[in-house]
């Protein structure tokens, strides 16, 4: 059977369209799960990074700052308090939640950023192993149809040699 030019045409043949027609399906797969297409996802995630870093020492700052305006309140409590250092600690601590609340804010919408990058990347995950399997299955029904379209030439040309 290998000594039969027909088959080994009819390899050819196959192997030509395999590589004619898969490489470069396979090579733009490839280009759309590279490394370079997540490099900004990873500079997001670097970013948020910094950004919880850099909020919890402001939170922190606010935090001591919070302590010492307590601290002052309760001194001024024991001693007597005009109406302006009232309205003057009132105002710092107006602030001071203020700021809180913004930390806070802010706290979630990164969290709510990176979440999403998460679902992104396994996203990705997922992708590209289904492909992987659909190209592995592909492969293996192009071997076995190879085989088959073989046997199919042979068989026709073994008719028309026997006629």
């Amino acid at each position: 059977m290998a000594d039969n030019p027909f088959a080994i045409i009819g390899g050819i043949l196959v192997v030509f369209i395999i590589v004619m027609i898969f490489i470069p399906i396979i090579q733009g797969l490839f280009g759309l799960l590279s490394e370079d297409k997540c490099k900004p996802i990873v500079d997001k995630l670097n970013n948020c990074e910094l950004n919880k870093i850099t909020l919890n020492n402001n939170i922190i700052q606010i935090s001591s700052q919070l302590k010492n305006c307590q601290s002052d309140y309760n001194k001024l409590i024991t001693e007597n308090i005009t109406k302006k250092d009232f309205e003057e600690i009132k105002n710092d601590y107006n602030i001071i939640q203020y700021q809180i609340t913004n930390l806070n804010q802010k706290f979630e919408n990164i969290e709510n950023s990176q979440i999403s990058i998460y679902k992104t990347i396994i996203n990705n995950f997922k992708l590209s192993v289904v492909l992987n399997i659909a190209f592995g299955i592909e492969l293996l029904s192009i071997i076995f149809f190879k085989q088959e379209l073989l046997l199919a030439l042979i068989r026709k040309f073994k008719k028309k040699n026997d006629n």
